[in-house]
């Protein structure tokens, strides 16, 4: 009975399914998987994002990203506002905006 053939099966399940979500994830940050996006009339086209992505992809940070999951509304709002004030003071000195 059964000419068709076997189902494949990974020795590991789980690190299969990473490799496939991350072969999926990683094709996003190539201009090559935006390109026959019509998006022209967006803001932030697709081949825009996907060269932001790979910047970021490239370039992690030197430290966590501050997390503020636990923290109180009240402390959340003022990582918010010194957050806020850093950017300003970057994009003033840095970016001279």
């Amino acid at each position: 009975m059964g000419g068709g053939a076997a189902p494949t099966r990974s020795a590991d399940p789980v690190r299969c399914r990473n490799h496939h979500a991350r072969s999926t994830e990683d094709s996003v940050f190539t201009q090559k998987y935006w390109a026959t996006f019509d998006d022209s009339y967006s803001p932030l086209p697709g081949r825009d994002l996907a060269r932001v992505l790979e910047i970021v992809h490239r370039n992690p940070p030197k430290k966590p990203l501050p997390r503020t999951a636990g923290l109180s509304e009240e402390r959340q709002t003022r990582l918010e506002a010194e957050n806020n004030l850093l950017s300003i003071r970057y994009a003033r000195q840095t970016l001279h905006l």
